[in-house]
Order: C-alpha cells, then structure tokens, then sequence
C-alpha cells in the first residue's frame, strides 16, 4: 500500500484485481482504510491516491484521473511587519511524482509540517539541506513583490490623482501583471514538460486564489505543492535560500507596467 497524503478527510483507493488487471475498482471512505487489504484481499496491489475531489481538480481537462507526471503548481505568501503580509509569493511547481519525493525525503507525512518547530538554526539547517529543487522535474521561485507598497506607492502617484481609477481595478490589474511575470519565469520549464500555462493544476490557500483565476489556472485546495511553496516562502522570510530557488525581484517591475497600463 502507498500512502500519499492524509491531510485530507476523505481517500480514494485503487485497486486492481489480479484476475482482471484492466478493471480498476474504487473504494473510498477512511473507515475501511484500516481493514482495506482484508476486505479486498491480499493479492492484490492497492496504490492510495489523494481523495476524489483533489484527484478531479488534478486532472487535465477532458481526462479522468491524475498521473504521477501531471505537473501541479502550488502558491503560498509571506511577509513581515515593514512590508506587510504579500511582501513573498513563492511558487513551487513540479510532477506530482517528484513533489511526493521531496515530500517524503524532508519526512513530510502527514501532508503539513509546523516550521515553528524548527527553532534552532541547526535544525533548520538539516531541514535546508534535504529541500533541494532539481530545475528539471520540479523548481520553485521566490518572488519579493511588496504587494502593499506597490499598491499603495500606486495610488499616491500622479496618475491616480489625476484619475479616478477604482481600488478593485488596480488591484485586478496587479494581480493581471504579477500572473503574467510568474508565467514568463516558468515558461522554459513548461515547455520542457509539453504544458501550457493555463492547464497546470494550482493549490493555494483564500490568499492566492484570486491570482490563480486571473492566471487561468485550475485551482484547488491545500495540497503537497501548496505545503512545500509555504516552506520556501518561510525559508525566504528568514532570509535563507534553499537549494535550487531562483530568487527574484519584482516590485519595482510591477510598479512600472502598472504605470503603463493607466498611462
């Protein structure tokens, strides 16, 4: 039995009947997780997959069912009493497969890891050690944005006042730019992979679901991406950068396309 992740209440279980290895049967509810391989049989091989909803939200439009080379993006912010709460976006993306690797090899099993925990350098310098992206499976950004700054240093310009543009469409025009940055820095390795942007599965929490969907992307709830975006942006926070993180800059970038879009 493979367990993916239990940070969900509900599973879906695959099994595949030894005598008809084409018919695969469903069996989900976490009660039976227990007596699963009793109730099924022994001689079968039971794979544990996330539940049912996390795998439809995974899935590639027109497909019915995830893979383990499914690419699957995952969002998390952070920030600090000087530069407010979005002063970080981290982004993490990868296959599925590669992704539940790190997962397991920075003994994430539980689908969440309290970095609270870490409290001294030592520890978090071993936790540092084993989070590596390798840029070809799997690679995330660190990116500082200063979205409170930028936004508020926007409407204190000239062009604000001598205009009346609304709050909501600024900002929807900032999350339009910031969406399109993030997508330049990822493209390569998109096109290494045969994806478009717009078909990458994205996981974030209430603070990024609004950049997803001005991004076109399929959004989901909390999942392994999600978690491993969130350690990056903790690391970054703390000014400590991880293996294979491309750390960038694009607040003074945002700010100027800003300007030319209400120019």
């Amino acid at each position: 039995m493979r367990f993916v992740n239990d940070e969900y209440s509900t599973f879906s279980f695959r099994a595949d009947l030894t005598a008809c290895p084409n018919y695969p049967v469903q069996v989900g509810m976490p009660e039976i997780m227990k007596g699963v391989e009793d109730v099924l049989g022994s001689n079968m091989d039971i794979e544990v997959f996330p539940s049912e909803d996390i795998v439809h939200s995974m899935a590639m439009p027109g497909s019915h069912a995830w893979n383990p080379h499914d690419l699957v993006c995952g969002m998390d912010v952070s920030g600090n009493a000087n530069d407010g709460h979005y002063t970080y976006i981290a982004v993490v993306i990868g296959t599925l497969e590669s992704l539940i690797a790190l997962a397991k090899r920075l003994g994430i099993h539980n689908g969440y890891v309290h970095m609270r925990d870490l409290r001294h350098s030592r520890q978090q310098n071993d936790f540092k050690s084993r989070l590596k992206f390798d840029g070809k499976n799997n690679m995330a950004l660190c990116i500082k944005i200063t979205k409170d700054k930028v936004i508020q240093k926007f409407l204190n310009s000239k062009v604000m006042k001598n205009n009346s543009f609304a709050k909501k469409k600024v900002l929807a025009t900032y999350n339009y730019i910031l969406i399109d940055e993030i997508k330049k820095l990822l493209h390569a390795f998109l096109l290494a992979h045969h994806y478009i942007f717009e078909d990458v599965v994205c996981q974030c929490d209430s603070d990024c679901v609004q950049l997803a969907k001005t991004g076109g992307l399929m959004h989901t709830h909390k999942g392994i991406a999600h978690v491993l975006a969130d350690i990056v942006a903790w690391f970054n926070s703390r000014g400590i950068e991880p293996t294979g993180v491309l750390s960038i800059d694009l607040s003074d970038r945002t700010y100027d396309r800003m300007l030319q879009c209400f120019n």
